[in-house]
């Protein structure tokens, strides 16, 4: 049984194909467009100060934004076609 295991081993080692991409040909994708929201970012009011303010730059940002603008509408039809309602306690 040993030698049948290592010879299984072995064939499978050797039938493995394993290329490593080179550091130049692997691009990631959404690097770009993290690195841009990011720049984006410096210009909103900081989190904390005035939150009426923020609320609205980012309000108007995500729209300008067409990876982040489709990702909010794809979540936003998703959530509109769920037939379940929430029901909870009224606030008095």
């Amino acid at each position: 049984m040993p030698q049948t295991r290592s010879l299984h081993n072995k064939r499978g080692i050797q039938e493995s194909v394993i290329n490593f991409p080179k550091v130049n040909q692997f691009q990631y994708p959404g690097n770009s467009f993290t690195l841009q929201v990011a720049e984006s970012a410096d210009s909103f009011t900081k989190w904390g100060k005035n939150v009426r303010k923020r609320d609205e730059e980012l309000r108007e940002f995500w729209t300008t934004e067409s990876y982040l603008a489709g990702a909010v509408s794809s979540v936003c039809l998703r959530n509109s076609a769920f037939t379940w309602e929430l029901d909870g306690p009224e606030k008095t």
